[in-house]
């Protein structure tokens, strides 16, 4: 795009300030270019996607449809902040102005931090306002768990499609709809069958790929410890794993090497884990 430059010349230093101007016509020009360039590029992308997928993004979407206007929905969980962001001020001062006049800071609140703290503090510093911040973190959660049981389904039975239509009645059921804005049972929905898929495949190929995905996924979901009962649900996915992968797929491997690939596969969370549990318990 052209641009316009005007040579400034001060009067003591004798020296130039280059002035570039961007010529505003120009300039929305290459925004819209640009636009089309990548748009273009997403939607070759989409159509190149397997018919079942698509109808699972298009499905994603369908918490938007569940907002009025700009409005927020009120979650049903104990302290609820227009925007989640806040809970950065407790982290830091153990003390919230925001809630009752002032309220002490609570070991689930810490654990709210990662993921959903950092999620609307980062949202926020770039200017989204609250109600479409709301609505992204529920398309988000809601495309992870659809994902996660078809991947884990499509594994099982090497048919997408009955992976798709699985996703689908998993996220339509009572339990799911219900729990919905419940932090830790929503993360129970998606984390759980992410942790039995991800150890399987560790078990089945020992990459360290895994180790690193897994111990990935446990740092950012640590808001599932503000209900210790879902956390223990979720993470029994770990037995589970590894008694399928032993009765089904060992292929002549002991019992005791199946173990041992558990214990390495489950040591680099074990710091997580403990920190979490230090919280939950008040120790700091």
């Amino acid at each position: 795009f052209s641009t316009n430059i005007r040579i400034v010349y001060y009067a003591r230093s004798r020296e130039p300030e280059i002035n570039v101007i961007l010529n505003n016509t120009n300039f929305l020009r290459l925004i819209m270019v640009s636009y089309k360039f990548v748009f273009s590029k997403f939607y070759s992308w989409l159509v190149s996607l397997p018919l079942e997928v698509r109808i699972l993004i298009l499905y994603g979407l369908l918490p938007l449809l569940w907002f009025r206007g700009n409005y927020l929905i009120r979650p049903p969980e104990e302290v609820f902040y227009v925007n989640d962001s806040m809970i950065f001020e407790k982290y830091a001062t153990y003390w919230s102005s925001h809630i009752n006049n002032g309220s002490i800071a609570t070991h689930w609140e810490f654990l709210l931090l990662i993921p959903i703290g950092i999620f609307y503090k980062a949202l926020s510093f770039i200017g989204f306002p609250e109600f479409l911040i709301q609505r992204m973190w529920l398309v988000l959660i809601n495309f992870i768990t659809i994902f996660s049981i078809y991947l884990v389904v499509n594994y099982l039975i090497k048919n997408r499609l009955v992976g798709a239509l699985s996703a689908i009645f998993y996220t339509l059921t009572p339990y799911s709809l219900a729990v919905t804005f419940y932090t830790s049972k929503m993360f129970q929905l998606f984390l759980t069958p992410l942790l039995f898929l991800i150890l399987i495949k560790y078990l089945e190929t020992r990459k360290n790929l895994f180790i690193l995905i897994n111990f990935l996924l446990v740092f950012i979901s640590q808001s599932i410890f503000t209900n210790i009962s879902s956390a223990i649900v979720a993470y029994l996915a770990y037995p589970l794993a590894a008694i399928y992968y032993y009765i089904f797929k060992k292929s002549g491997r002991s019992y005791s090497d199946i173990f041992l690939n558990l214990v390495l596969f489950l040591i680099p969370t074990i710091p997580i884990f403990l920190g979490v549990f230090l919280i939950y318990f008040g120790f700091f």
